[in-house]
């Protein structure tokens, strides 16, 4: 039977999570907030796309609260099933550009079963000059064509296939086309299925790859050691 993690167990696990440049929240159901870390404090302290009121999380828009509170939902009744894919909701601003791309995914009751968090959200900032960027990394990680990697990135920042379809000048045909090219080199079945596995590339390259760049004076190579280790002893 899983105990409750101890004390020193969670401030080693909050001393992690303030490592990382991807903003971490906790809540329930109706998005109340039990723990933000310093990445996710800062995105609320902007207010550009998400707000804390009175202890819960909101949108920028009526509508963009209820589509997070009903992923949410979905996701804390099915907290059990560990096959089902963790969603991915595009949350935007006052502009109607997606300023965050949140990944909802189930709390394990059995960490803590005292408490009242359901869910944690990985919230990453949509940089748009990013595009072109996000487009290559795909391409290279999948294995795509230019024009279905661009594809990838404008789907993952909230598009459907009429709009990308538009802003890329093709037929709807067209990217039709490239979608199932896409689908069978991924493996994904379903469009949402595919905004999942294109964030969370991206989450994981930013967190081993970016912090690895920001860290790489830290790394001691090995013709430094013994220098190293006539410090240390």
């Amino acid at each position: 039977m899983s105990r409750p993690p101890s004390d020193t167990a969670n401030q080693e696990l909050r001393a992690v999570l303030a490592c990382l440049d991807i903003g971490v929240l906790t809540v329930d159901r109706s998005l109340h907030v039990y723990f933000t870390n310093p990445a996710g404090q800062e995105l609320i302290r902007r207010g550009d796309g998400l707000r804390i009121a009175r202890g819960r999380l909101y949108a920028a828009t009526a509508d963009a609260t209820n589509l997070l509170i009903a992923a949410v939902g979905n996701v804390a009744k099915r907290s059990s099933d560990a096959a089902s894919p963790n969603p991915v909701v595009a949350v935007a601003g006052e502009s109607d550009m997606p300023m965050y791309r949140i990944v909802i995914a189930a709390l394990a009751p059995a960490l803590d079963p005292a408490a009242a968090a359901e869910v944690v959200l990985f919230v990453d900032t949509h940089r748009q000059a990013d595009a072109a960027t996000e487009a290559q990394i795909f391409q290279h990680a999948f294995q795509l064509t230019r024009a279905e990697a661009t594809l990838a990135a404008h789907l993952l920042s909230g598009e459907s296939l009429t709009t990308a379809a538009e802003k890329l000048g093709v037929t709807l045909n067209t990217v039709r086309s490239q979608l199932r090219a896409i689908f069978e080199k991924t493996q994904a079945r379903r469009q949402a299925d595919l905004v999942r596995l294109l964030a969370s590339h991206l989450f994981l390259r930013r967190l081993f790859v970016n912090q690895n760049k920001n860290n790489s004076s830290r790394i001691i190579r090995s013709e430094d050691a013994p220098s190293w280790r006539a410090e240390a002893f």
